[in-house]
């Protein structure tokens, strides 16, 4: 058995015997206070006590200091309060009111009291708790205005309000795609700057798994976030408009261009089949493509005109690799492929590998140092490791 798998495994066996050790030896966290609610708060004897999310072994117990242990109960997750006080964590909010605190956005840490706006543990004077409202994990708006934050756990709060924004209006752009990107019909904010260009009807954040953001927006292509100031790749070939933003971030127009299809490391752009140079840039590869087809199952490879592609990963990632011509392809996964015949693990050939039988584990990771098998050999990273066996195929398998 490979020494990698084994610590691992050795550690978690560790774990839960210490764990099961402690609760024998009644050394455990007590009981939830109210599971239905919350899997953080627990009770033993006089004591109120907070493990985040249950996890007491890594995390410990945290008392909450000066609690009633017979009023107290959760709000939620992370809140709750007894007749006195309210609690985030094992915290207590000094000047919240424990009869009007009303929990807007479990999830976010998002609350209220009479007076006063709450994210976490932290009080946001600069909100009306009356009309404050949560636009995502970093928007909030009021009667009166419209915010950015960022909320870091146990660091100061920092908040800009958005120039000119109507709070009424304010929505995410794309809310399963992104947090930070928001609209209230006439302007854009991205990380609550105010973007040089106005939402139009077809505004959409493609579906692109990129560091930085793609967008349409009035017929054209724009890509949004960190952007290293060096030489754009694509403006040899089209016309590239760059607007910096505050943090090292930038707004770069591609004009007329109007259809773009990838998966974060290739993409085929007007007949131009590109590279994504560390994710932050495109690289052209090749121009005038016909056909293009992306795997699934190994996102690393295109297939191109017949060609096949592969992207390695690391500082080698920058360079497409060119596999030849083939035909029969089959990508496996991240890594291994088959042409004509011949098994590949990146860009290296397999010696001796059968690829006819050649299989890899469903799930795409290795399993007690073995990636894949065919009727010969056990493989690991395309190196023979072992003779095949089936009965060990099958212990191998039952661990996927």
């Amino acid at each position: 058995m490979d020494g990698r798998q084994v610590l691992p495994r050795l550690a978690r066996w560790l774990s839960l015997v210490v764990g099961f050790s402690l609760l024998l030896g009644g050394c455990g966290p007590g009981r939830l206070v109210d599971g239905r609610i919350s899997s953080s708060y627990f009770i033993d004897g006089g004591r109120i006590s907070y493990a985040a999310g249950g996890n007491w072994l890594a995390l410990g117990m945290q008392p909450l200091v000066g609690v009633e242990v017979g009023s107290f109960r959760p709000l939620a997750e992370h809140y709750g309060r007894d007749r006195q006080r309210v609690y985030y964590a094992a915290a207590r909010l000094e000047q919240a009111d424990p009869e009007g605190f009303q929990i807007r956005h479990a999830g976010f840490a998002f609350a209220v009291d009479g007076g006063h706006v709450y994210r976490q543990a932290q009080r946001i004077v600069e909100l009306d708790a009356g009309s404050a409202r949560l636009v995502g994990r970093h928007y909030m708006v009021d009667a009166h205005g419209a915010w950015y934050g960022e909320f870091p756990e146990g660091e100061p709060y920092l908040l800009r309000r958005l120039p000119e924004a109507d709070p009424a209006q304010l929505a995410l752009v794309a809310p399963q795609r992104t947090p930070y990107l928001a609209t209230d019909r006439r302007h854009l904010y991205f990380m609550g700057e105010r973007l040089p260009i106005q939402p139009a009807a077809d505004l959409a954040v493609l579906a692109l798994p990129l560091d930085s953001l793609v967008l349409r927006n009035d017929g054209d292509l724009y890509t949004l976030g960190y952007a290293p100031r060096q030489a754009n790749p694509l403006a040899a070939h089209f016309k590239v408009q760059r607007k910096d933003l505050g943090g090292g971030n930038a707004l770069i127009h591609y004009p007329g261009l109007r259809q773009i299809e990838g998966n974060g490391f290739w993409a085929l752009l007007n007949q131009h089949l590109l590279v994504s140079q560390e994710r932050f840039y495109w690289v052209p590869v090749k121009t005038t493509v016909g056909a293009l087809r992306f795997f699934a199952e190994g996102p690393r490879h295109v297939l191109a005109d017949g060609h096949l592609y592969y992207l390695p990963p690391g500082p080698a990632g920058t360079h497409a690799l060119d596999l030849g011509a083939g035909h029969a392809v089959r990508v496996l996964d991240w890594h291994y492929s088959i042409s004509d015949g011949h098994v590949r693990w990146r860009e290296r050939t397999v010696d001796g590998a059968q690829a006819g039988s050649f299989s890899v584990f469903a799930d795409g990771r290795p399993h007690q140092g073995i990636d894949a098998w065919d009727g010969r050999q056990f493989y690991f990273q395309g190196h023979a490791v072992a003779p095949f066996d089936a009965a060990w195929l099958g212990v191998l398998k039952g661990s996927e």
